[in-house]
């Protein structure tokens, strides 16, 4: 069984994260412009926002995460 290093399942981890969202965002602008359907553009906007702004919402309440 070959072992990967952290960095490499890092790195891929990242392309296929970024490959998946700049698909979907890809399809939500072709669903947007051929019929009219805006939905899932809100929903990966959304989403984005709700992602970036978690770290900052824990630091106002004080939330703390457990050690793993």
């Amino acid at each position: 069984m070959a072992v990967m290093s952290q960095s490499t399942a890092t790195a891929g981890g990242l392309v296929i994260g970024l490959g998946s969202a700049a698909t979907l965002f890809l399809w939500g602008i072709h669903e947007w412009r051929r019929k009219d359907r805006c939905q899932l553009l809100l929903l990966i906007l959304g989403s984005t926002i709700a992602i970036l702004t978690a770290p900052g919402e824990h630091h106002l309440v004080n939330a703390t995460l457990p050690r793993p």
